[in-house]
């Protein structure tokens, strides 16, 4: 390992004063050792320490598109949600901007889902289930967000506080995101989809989450 000339320096004072000290009177010693400690103090700061490894925040964004099968009659919806997570010990937080739904104001609760698969190459049938990596019912899987409510044709929601993450083995980063034509039942249908998908019915509008600058999050959220 090296050591630079000013560690060797200070070790050798270090070592010639603890020397003196075992041939001094008692008030001699206590002054050696307080500049012995001294010369410590100071080589403990010159010694390298290795840099603190910062983790920086994350930001993500789906850009939602209409399924490739989308039934006649069913909304053509288009918007993007946005993702943001400080730090992996802080809670992601997800704003939802979509529009295409009719006007009418006795418009259904949608139901909204991470799934498996970022694959949107058959439509959004190509996302597979609900991403489920605790393997539990529905609605405890990481990316239930659950109802949103469409109000002049839109949906427009700010999350906190949400189960899913950026970071590590459990990441959404490249799973999709489902919007759903009926509402959420939250696990209480008494079926077996229910525990499954919520019977959430078909799928009007997916996307793939990737990951992003976060100039849309600061625009649109921060500086709402």
């Amino acid at each position: 390992m090296y050591i630079s000339a000013m560690h060797l320096l200070l070790l050798s004072g270090i070592l010639i004063l603890e020397t003196q000290v075992q041939s001094m009177g008692f008030s001699n010693c206590k002054t050696i050792r307080g500049v012995s400690s001294g010369f410590k103090d100071v080589l403990s700061k010159l010694r390298p320490r290795a840099p603190r490894r910062r983790i920086s925040e994350l930001c993500a964004v789906c850009h939602m598109q209409p399924s490739l099968d989308l039934a006649a009659g069913q909304p053509s919806v288009t918007g993007y949600i946005l993702f943001y997570q400080r730090r992996p010990a802080e809670k992601l937080q997800a704003y939802f901007q979509l529009s295409g739904f009719p006007q009418d104001p006795d418009q259904p609760l949608r139901a909204i889902h991470v799934h498996q698969f970022g694959d949107l190459s058959g439509g959004c049938t190509s996302t597979g289930p609900h991403y489920n990596p605790d393997r539990v019912n529905h609605p405890h899987h990481p990316g239930d967000f659950n109802n949103f409510q469409v109000r002049d044709g839109k949906i427009l929601a700010h999350l906190t506080g949400l189960r899913a993450t950026l970071y590590g083995t459990k990441s959404i980063l490249g799973r999709g995101v489902v919007l759903h034509a009926h509402e959420d039942d939250m696990g209480l249908g008494g079926n077996l989809a229910s525990l499954q998908n919520g019977n959430s019915g078909p799928r009007l509008a997916c996307c793939t989450i990737e990951l992003s600058n976060g100039d849309l999050w600061k625009k649109t959220v921060l500086n709402a």
